[in-house]
């Protein structure tokens, strides 16, 4: 528009500066400077309007959320409830669409708090995610607080953080306090956000006087803080200061929002009572855990780490000593898991790939990650650990604390929006019955399979059992106790009496968690060999995978003819869930039908078999539920000899043809009645189950002396015996809650 003519300046294109217009030339001139002028200023004066609506924006919307926070904080119940079901705004990053790169980091500060009397301490954890610039954009923080008297060691004490506690920490009702420490926690998180760590460090605080509750609190020097988090600070500026500057810190990479979880757990099972020879200790070992998930639901960084004080208590209760080295991963090579055991890698290691291992996952897939139990031929026997051999690699210790930690606090963090997308689960059984009698003996194994399966057809969850029952023909005991081969655990004496490494219920598991994932067509088509003459059990059929052979070399056909049948279960329950849940099943066998023969008369080894299975969810209540029953029976004469069997199948397959109708006063079959009974089941404990109300039949009713339910709704379904139903399905949810 313009162009520099000589020393005459800026001059428009389109004009001639001629001497008889000079005039005109340089009042247009004149003119044409101010408009270029304002137009300059006013382009840079809407520039430097954006760029400080941008920051604004960016500042208020930081701001708005903490006092939205803070405001919601207050005294006023209903107020104060809303915002503690409000999850922390989920970290964006910062509106770009270019990926960022954080660090998470944890860092724990212990305070003893012991008496002569009584076991006490702190154990204050913060989980921090820093920007780039190492500015926080995320924290949580909790608190151990876990105490024990030491005249009253309870190994099985259940403990809840601070932040689980909630209102129960009862703050307001025994202090000055206006909010609760949940509430006064989540100001002092707030108020972190956007500082660096060194910037919280430097927080400055003050030392309430003698004339204010709590004398010698160190609290928060500013007001805005203080109105919102009047209790001591020091510990958490501490371990978010710690977390900020993590060597062990882990780093991901993100351009969407995501979301931070934290969880604390504590037990004190490893405690020892003390004795008059022998002075005891209280050991109240605490877990943590922290992960960050993404929009999805999947985790895009996990942190875990563990303390282990110890105090040393008399026979009288009295606390004599403590001691507290620092955390796991504080301890590093100091914590001594390779010098003292076969590890090769030491704790804060396997943490750390253990860490590494749960990326990309959701929360219940962490929390359902399959396992197995050592052998007694391996280290530590009866610890429970991975089944994938690339993660046991480098991670071979137990793995439970660090799935439930790290798998609740994902769970804590998962958006609401990928909770809330239920989904509809099928859930069957399969039985599978082999008669092995000789003529001596009645020998049979009904092999039972609970399998849940997704909308996909895919195996989510699979438990396995096999009632192996057997009775001599010359020793016929109606008042036998009989226990399935899950039951006997290690007494079933697999690995004495046989080369196998692993016992019976060690090598199911492994079957059962390498079915996880498959439909029912591949489990059918899992790949098998025969045993050679050469090897142990020749013609045994053996799973053709080396990886599952190592750890499961029995014979499987009955397992895969048990899932498969469990999966194309027509009789299967459907229960819809968006959350996680646990599957139960319950044997239980008896002989009390049998009929001793005599000299006129063959007798009859009736060893009935019942089966109970049940999904239960979070809450402990039953989603879920199964029952069958079989009635094998076998001819025995006075010498003892089995001269004959018989075994239809299960009362629900065989359906109509178990004749419950025909033959007595019953208007449903057996296996109408036991779905009604299995549908009653739903939405109850496992204990409610179990303790169902029970009338007995008077001797003016059909089948006098029977046991029946007393809720009449059932009663018009489901008028049988119920006591067999409630034991094995209540049971069997026991199991799983």
């Amino acid at each position: 528009m313009f162009e520099l003519v000589g020393r005459k300046g800026l001059v428009p294109i389109q004009y001639d500066l001629r001497e008889k217009n000079m005039r005109k030339a340089i009042a247009i001139l004149i003119a044409l400077c101010l408009v270029f002028t304002v137009f300059s200023c006013s382009k840079s004066s809407t520039s430097a309007t954006t760029t400080t609506t941008t920051t604004a924006s960016t500042t208020n919307t930081t701001k708005a959320t903490s006092e939205t926070k803070e405001a919601t904080v207050t005294p006023q119940k209903e107020e104060v409830k809303q915002e503690t079901v409000v999850a922390t705004p989920a970290v964006k990053a910062e509106e770009k669409k270019s990926s960022q790169t954080y660090k998470f980091g944890m860092g724990v500060v212990f305070e003893d708090n012991h008496t002569d009397e009584q076991v006490s301490y702190d154990a204050i954890v913060a989980a921090v995610v820093t920007d780039e610039s190492g500015k926080i954009v995320s924290v949580k923080i909790d608190d151990a607080q876990n105490k024990m008297n030491g005249d009253a060691i309870d190994l099985n004490k259940e403990f809840k953080s601070k932040k689980e506690l909630k209102f129960d920490y009862n703050m307001v009702k025994y202090s000055e306090a206006t909010n609760e420490w949940f509430q006064q926690v989540e100001a002092f998180e707030n108020y972190c956000v956007g500082k660096t760590g060194a910037e919280v460090e430097a927080i400055a605080t003050r030392v309430r006087g003698n004339d204010e509750p709590h004398p010698g609190y160190v609290v928060a020097a500013d007001e805005a803080l203080f109105a919102s988090c009047s209790i001591d600070i020091v510990s958490f500026k501490e371990a978010v200061v710690k977390a900020c500057n993590d060597d062990k810190a882990e780093e991901f990479t993100t351009d969407k929002s995501f979301t931070v979880g934290l969880k604390l757990e504590s037990n004190a099972t490893g405690s020892v009572l003390p004795t008059d020879d022998k002075d005891g200790s209280i050991n109240i070992y605490a877990n943590f855990g922290a992960a960050v998930v993404g929009e999805d639901g999947k985790i895009l960084a996990s942190l875990t780490d563990a303390i282990q004080p110890k105090f040393t208590v008399d026979v009288d209760g009295e606390i004599t000593a403590s001691s507290y080295n620092g955390t796991k991963k504080e301890l590093e090579y100091d914590y001594n898991m390779v010098k003292y055991s076969e590890a090769t890698n030491e704790w804060f290691q396997q943490a750390r790939a253990f860490e590494e291992y749960c990326v990309g996952k959701t929360a219940d897939e962490v929390l359902n990650l399959p396992t197995r139990v050592r052998g007694n031929d391996e280290p530590h026997p009866g610890y429970v650990v991975t089944t994938d051999s690339t993660l046991f690699a480098s991670c071979s210790i137990q793995i439970t604390d660090f799935m439930y930690v790290i798998g609740t606090a994902a769970k804590e963090a998962t958006p609401e929006n990928v909770k809330s997308s239920a989904s509809t689960y099928k859930f069957g059984m399969g039985v599978v019955f082999e008669d092995n009698h000789t003529d001596e003996q009645v020998s049979y194994d009904a092999i039972v399979a609970a399998v849940v399966t997704d909308e996909s057809g895919k195996i989510v969850s699979v438990k396995i059992d096999d009632a192996q029952n057997k009775m001599n023909g010359d020793a016929i005991d109606l008042n036998k106790e009989f226990k399935s081969k899950k039951e006997l655990k290690f007494d079933y004496n697999m690995v004495k009496y046989s080369e196998a490494t692993n016992e019976w219920f060690q090598q199911v598991e492994a079957f059962e968690n390498y079915c996880v994932g498959k439909t029912g067509a591949e489990v059918e088509a899992i790949a098998t060999r025969v045993r050679g003459n050469d090897e142990p059990h020749p013609g045994y059929v053996v799973a053709a995978d080396e990886a599952l052979f190592a750890s499961c070399s029995i014979d499987i056909v009955s397992f895969k003819e048990a899932v498969v049948k469990a999966c194309n279960d027509d009789k299967a329950e459907e229960f819809t869930t968006d959350k996680s849940f646990t599957v139960g099943l319950k044997l239980e066998s008896n002989a009390t039908g049998s009929v001793l023969p005599t000299d006129d008369k063959d007798g009859s080894i009736n060893i009935y078999a019942n089966f109970g299975a049940a999904v239960v969810g979070e809450d402990g209540k039953i989603l879920a539920s199964l029952t069958d029953a079989i009635q094998p029976k076998f001819t025995v004469d006075v010498d003892g000899e089995i001269t004959a069997s018989s075994y239809n199948g299960t009362k629900k397959e065989l359906e109509y043809d178990y004749n419950m109708v025909k033959y007595s006063e019953a208007t449903n079959e057996w296996f109408q009645q036991a779905r009604a009974f299995e549908e009653y089941c739903v939405g109850k404990t496992a204990d409610e189950v179990l303790n169902l109300p029970t009338r007995v039949r008077g001797n003016d009713e059909p089948h006098p002396g029977y046991v029946v339910t007393t809720d009449s709704t059932l009663f018009a379904s489901c008028s049988i015996q119920i006591t067999d139903f409630m034991y094995v399905i209540g049971t069997a949810a026991k199991e799983a809650n």
